[in-house]
């Protein structure tokens, strides 16, 4: 199942790539930067690059760097192990998400409404620390890497452009994401977007 899942991954970031190539229309490059809401709150960065295709349709794709992106039945788990006396958890999984996909935009407006969908994959690598009464026990519990993931990522955004003259661009959008790990880490994001058009 996970392997069908990557193969529509990289499938629909061949056809995004394809459909730039081909692409008529303005294209858009952009740094992203915003933050992460689940069981905890942590900054991203990264960049969005695309290029429309007409009637307000345009290919998306992208690189973010999450801060954290722990949260769902991972962080309810490691709550449990911090609840046992005399352990002592300190956890975060920085990851890098990398995808693309389909966005629509109201066309005609000075500051335009958009909906947009991507599919990619998210590289988490969870730092872990566990401590039982007072010594550190984490390399006893797993070994160092081993935790390390790259995972289907679906995500679902909504948001809203605003074009600065010919050249420039700016954009904020709130975006769920769902990472399809085993412990499947869902959370939502908003970012902000600074750019230049082409």
């Amino acid at each position: 199942m996970r392997g069908s899942l990557r193969s529509l991954a990289f499938c629909s970031l061949f056809l995004s790539v394809a459909a730039l190539g081909g692409a008529q229309e303005r294209g858009h490059a952009a740094f992203v930067f915003g933050w992460t809401f689940g069981e905890e709150n942590a900054s991203l960065y990264g960049a969005q690059f695309g290029a429309g295709f007409g009637r307000g349709f345009s290919i998306v794709g992208g690189i973010e760097s999450l801060q954290d992106v722990l949260t769902g039945r991972y962080a309810l788990f490691l709550n449990e192990i911090a609840a046992l006396p005399g352990v002592s958890v300190t956890a975060e999984i920085p990851s890098v998400y990398y995808g693309g996909g389909l966005r629509w935009t109201v066309p005609g407006a000075g500051v335009s409404p958009f909906a947009q969908v991507q599919l990619g994959a998210t590289k988490v690598s969870p730092e872990v620390a566990f401590t039982f009464n007072g010594q550190d026990v984490t390399d006893q519990i797993i070994a160092s890497g081993e935790l390390e993931e790259t995972a289907f990522t679906f995500v679902l955004a909504g948001g809203l452009r605003g074009n600065i003259g010919d050249r420039f661009l700016v954009e904020v959008a709130f975006k769920f994401f769902d990472i399809m790990t085993e412990e499947e880490l869902s959370l939502n994001k908003l970012s902000f977007a600074v750019g230049a058009r082409f």
